[in-house]
């Protein structure tokens, strides 16, 4: 989890909201929890939802809420199951800041491709982000952050700092201004 705050300048993460995308256990969430100043746990997984519940409370934590459903859209050949919904991220950024920075955690298997096809740039200011190479075109991602003001840092799976085109590329760090 390391690479999601690597070198970065938290000493004004107080103010920002951080959407962890993939939350899955909630480990990353609740070392956000104490940085930022809440974190929306978001997985498609419910059976999560106490595990989550639990690390927070160990650590007294309750700056944060969780939402279960898929970011962005589905392919034609999956189906949600009981209890998981669609979750539209613009709406949801929009609906739980108010004029808050925003940092966004992006660990959806794959879903990150789908998910840069919908999304605001404009809503967000720090986004980090596990890619799957095999689901989607990094370039197709890399060229919306550029074209969004958006400075990017590209790691493989040992977290050395690499360039594009390289296909060993497993983590992409992009921020907005000044906020690295």
């Amino acid at each position: 989890r390391n690479v999601y705050l690597k070198n970065l300048n938290l000493k004004n993460f107080n103010k920002f909201i951080c959407f962890d995308l993939g939350c899955n256990r909630g480990i990353f969430s609740v070392i956000a929890s104490k940085i930022f100043k809440f974190v929306i746990c978001v997985d498609l997984q419910t059976k999560y939802n106490k595990c989550i519940d639990e690390i927070m409370s160990s650590n007294n934590q309750k700056n944060y809420e969780i939402i279960n459903g898929i970011v962005g859209s589905l392919e034609v050949s999956e189906k949600l199951g009981e209890n998981q919904r669609i979750i539209n991220l613009n709406d949801l950024i929009k609906n739980k800041s108010s004029g808050e920075k925003i940092f966004l955690k992006i660990d959806i298997e794959g879903g990150e491709f789908r998910l840069f096809d919908e999304i605001d740039l404009n809503l967000v200011n720090i986004i980090v982000m596990e890619i799957h190479n095999d689901k989607g075109s990094l370039k197709k991602i890399l060229d919306k952050l550029n074209d969004n003001n958006f400075k990017f840092l590209c790691f493989n799976d040992k977290l050395n700092k690499i360039s594009y085109p390289d296909t060993t590329i497993s983590f992409v760090r992009a921020t907005k201004s000044n906020q690295l």
